[in-house]
């Protein structure tokens, strides 16, 4: 990998001819493959529009009477194609996704061709492609180009399979700095302008390409193997240092795991004020939203400080396994996903273990088993045709299901035999592009063991199974699986699934371990227990993307047996496995709360974070505004003891996990515990907050503001939007932002609302105050849609377009009527985006299974919580 210099030029000229899907109309085919393009930029960041030219190389590999590129929205002001026998007239059509078709005046022969265009582009203002915005009055441009963006900025061959070598060249005011994904060349000074021109980078797609230009600012991050730098706006370069810090330990673990290099000549770490994505994994030159990549020394939380080693790691694992090896077209999308999520939360729990993020992941895998239960998921892995909304596959399907998926594969492979596949795939396909199934042959190649037909089960197909375990005698018990699915819906397909299940038990003699490659709908084990199963676990380690149901006998024997028996990881996932059987319809709801109350000592503070998330389903399915003074004494009933073994403050030397959950906890206990002690120290911790923001621990700031919002007036909310539009770092903004959206008095909340739309909030920030109210009792979530309803065209016009997609989750809910109105308003084209229809019917499907189970199991869920308030 150090030999780059040697190699970019072999490379350039030796990579694999792409192949593409026949027969699409708006994909650019093969018959023209661009081998370099140069890029011309002029651009102010201060000015609304730029100017440029490209020149790309083509390689015509068979004979052809046009030239298909990209270009949307823009002036193309000259198009010139020159080739062996000279030039050659181009009449371009513009077709729907941005495609342009060039008509050529005789028929292009196979040889070399070379095409220049002149174009003129407006920035875009809504933060996508490449788009401006003012901070403190400078102005700055930045890049996100994924997934079908860089059309937007300048002509180009926007799909994944065109990898090939870039040069850009820039002119800005000579007072701004420009950044691209590789290092400066050369730069020259005029009285105005300045030039700069980038090295030419290694192959790689369109998507991949930035560009961050204005006044920023420079902190080098010494200790690796290759240049590195935090890049900030003016006057934010004090808050780097936390990146500054974890950047090397993460970058040279994952080199050791590769057994190779970074594979890029520098990296750029880019805090970007207005930024959708939290990152993106931009060879050299890596985006993130400044609230994750800028963290104030004497501010920041433990979890700021999680979230950013994370995310970073998550980034910097894509250079690798995304950027390196590139996917072949947006179907294997998850390839990227699914492998930088693993590979982060492994790398990230290696070099900072303090931060728990073994056990931490498993909310996000726990949140892709809950979408994936419905019948209106997806298949990972799925063939995509039209381009529009492909932000859509970028869900957690992709990211956690595939996390989820890696993580049992590579338990049950070993983790040496994973990761030489890991390696053998890379070294088969660096530089170039590689599909799925190269991945799978990679793993089965170095592991000995059918890898392709594990993954293609649960890649290929909707869903994942559910596995029981029956006793049949006191020798044997059945092992079977059938898709999980919420009660009273039927699996159309009949889905099976090959899955490696690991299975722990105790019997008098002890503990036993054994392992079984289910690919049947059932299969008999003899087990031979002496004196029959004490307990038994059928996820091991909890690596398996599975739900599993024992009779109810063994499932309170182990949930009983838990503490003493089982891991955190385990126990964490044991506490969705028992949410996950409410919805089924396996246990009744009353059962779900003895069961959950069984959790409420445990000693690990993961354990009582995961018992606060099923506590939510309880709220969401069975708590209506009516119902609340009942609920907040089971909240203090079961997150009391925590509290009072932790404490409300940070004590010397506790463990991190407990500093990391702890808002956590308070929240609950103040927010939905209504606990009159929590709520008087919160509102004594935002007052000092206000007045010196290092007076109380950092890990409390958020949620003391929240919890003092609650009751608060006109006069505290105007102080905390004056501190949210004066803050003077991106922490401290994103807290006083929500806190707005936590405001009980519905004037307040109306106030809140509106300020969304009229105060100064980027287009990225648009969504925290309607969504923080959403999830504050039916009378919020009603007021949030109505005025989501009435300013719809107004927030499409301030957020990228593609996200508009997203609008039916301000229905959710758990009721008829919510579901009757999002049917209704979401049935008119003018407010239904292509995609939309997926998301809302994923909303509905929400909605209904939630209305079922609360017809199902409310009262048996109203007289648990009843009789336990009347024990008091």
């Amino acid at each position: 990998m150090r030999v780059r210099l040697l190699l970019t030029l072999a490379l350039c000229l030796s990579f694999a001819l792409p192949t593409f899907a026949k027969d699409d109309p708006y994909r650019l085919g093969n018959k023209i493959i661009p081998e370099y393009q140069e890029i011309f930029l002029q651009a102010d960041a201060r000015e609304a529009n730029y100017t440029g030219y490209v020149n790309i190389r083509l390689n015509v590999v068979e004979a052809t009477n046009e030239v298909r590129f990209h270009a949307e929205n823009m002036e193309l002001t000259s198009i010139v194609l020159k080739g062996p026998e000279g030039g050659v007239v181009v009449t371009p059509s513009y077709e729907k996704t941005g495609l342009v078709i060039g008509k050529t005046d005789r028929t292009l022969e196979p040889g070399y061709y070379d095409l220049r265009i002149d174009f003129e582009d407006d920035f875009d203002t809504q933060a996508h492609s490449w788009y401006r915005l003012d901070v403190d009055g400078e102005g700055y441009t930045y890049t996100q180009f994924e997934s079908d963006d860089a059309r937007e900025a300048f002509p180009c061959w926007d799909e994944p399979e065109f990898k090939f070598p870039y040069q850009l060249t820039m002119e800005v005011p000579k007072q701004h700095m420009a950044i691209s994904n590789t290092p400066i060349v050369k730069q020259t000074v005029g009285p105005e302008w300045k030039r700069v021109v980038f090295e030419r980078t290694p192959p790689m797609p369109s998507y991949l390409l930035a560009i961050a230009t204005g006044p920023l600012e420079t902190v080098d991050i010494p200790g690796m193997s290759i240049p590195g730098r935090v890049v900030t706006p003016k006057n934010q370069s004090h808050l780097t240092e936390d990146a500054v810090r974890m950047t090397p330990p993460l970058l040279k673990a994952l080199e050791e795991y590769f057994g190779s290099k970074y594979p890029y000549k520098k990296l750029d770490l880019i805090a970007v004020p207005e930024f959708w994505p939290g990152a993106m994994e931009n060879p050299g030159a890596v985006t993130f939203a400044e609230r994750i990549l800028l963290l104030d020394p004497d501010t920041a939380t433990l979890g700021n400080r999680r979230r950013l080693a994370a995310v970073n790691a998550h980034e910097l694992a894509h250079m690798w396994f995304g950027n390196l090896v590139t996917m072949k077209w947006w179907d294997d999308l998850w390839l990227n996903e699914a492998f930088a999520s693993w590979m982060g939360d492994k790398i990230t729990h290696q070099v900072f273990p303090e931060f728990g993020m073994d056990v931490s992941q498993l909310g996000g895998i726990n949140s892709a088993l809950t979408a994936d239960a419905q019948l209106a998921t997806r298949a990972m892995r799925q063939p995509v045709v039209s381009t529009d909304n492909l932000i859509m596959s970028a869900d957690v399907i992709a990211y956690q299901k595939g996390q989820g998926v890696l993580s049992m594969v590579e338990q049950w492979v070993t983790a040496d035999q994973f990761r030489k596949g890991m390696k053998l795939y890379m070294d088969r396909h660096q530089w170039g592009n590689a599909s799925g199934s190269d991945l799978w042959k990679a793993l089965s190649d170095a592991s000995g063991k059918d890898v392709t037909a594990v993954l293609q089960s649960f890649l290929e197909q909707e869903g994942f199974p559910l596995i029981r375990l029956d006793v049949l005698n006191d020798k044997q018990v059945k092992i079977s699986q059938k898709r999980f699915l919420h009660h009273g819906v039927e699996d159309p397909k009949n889905a099976l699934w090959r899955v490696p299940i690991g299975i722990r038990y105790a019997d008098d003699r002890g503990t036993h371990e054994k392992s079984v490659l289910l690919d049947k709908p059932s299969v008999v084990l003899d087990l031979k227990p002496n004196g029959g199963l004490k307990w038994v676990h059928l996820n091991s380690d909890q690596m398996g993307f599975y739900r599993f149901a024992l009779s109810g006998e063994l499932l309170n024997s182990l949930a009983d047996h838990a503490p003493d028996v089982l891991s955190t990881r385990e126990r964490v996932g044991l506490i969705g496995n028992i949410s996950a059987l409410l919805d089924g319809g396996l246990i009744p709801g009353d059962t779900y709360l003895e069961l959950l109350s069984k959790f409420s000592n445990d000693p690990a503070p993961q354990v009582t974070n995961s018992l606060i998330g099923a506590l939510g389903k309880v709220e969401g399915a069975f708590v209506p505004d009516d119902a609340r003074p009942s609920f907040a004494f089971y909240v203090r009933h079961t997150l009391g003891p925590a509290l009072e073994r932790y404490g409300m403050m940070p004590k010397q030397g506790e463990d991190e996990t407990i500093s990391l959950f702890r808002p956590n906890l308070v929240g609950w206990m103040g927010k939905k515990g209504m606990d009159p002690d929590v709520l008087r120290e919160a509102r004594a911790l935002a007052d000092l907050f206000i007045e010196d923001p290092k007076s109380i621990p950092p890990s409390l700031a958020s949620v003391a503001l929240s919890l003092s919002a609650m009751d608060g007036d006109m006069e505290l909310f105007e102080l905390y939007r004056t501190r949210f539009e004066n803050a003077k770092n991106p922490t401290d903004r994103q807290r006083f932002l929500s806190s707005l959206g936590q405001f009980g008095d519905p004037k307040i909340m109306e106030t809140a609302l509106d300020y969304t739309l009229t105060g100064p909030l980027r287009p990225n920030e648009l969504v925290s105050i309607p969504f923080g109210m959403t999830g504050e009792g039916d009378a919020a979530s009603r007021k949030v849609w109505e005025w989501m309803t009435a300013n719809y065209e107004a927030i499409g016009g301030r957020i990228p377009p593609p996200y508009l997609v997203y609008m039916p989750y301000f229905a959710g809910g758990c009721s008829d009527d919510n579901m009757s109105r999002a049917e209704k308003f979401f049935s008119d084209p003018k407010h239904s985006p292509a995609g939309t229809e997926k998301n809302l019917a994923k909303v509905v499907e929400g909605i209904s299974s939630c209305v079922e189970l609360r017809e199902r199991e409310g009262e048996a869920v109203k007289d648990y919580l009843d009789k336990l308030t009347r024990a008091r």
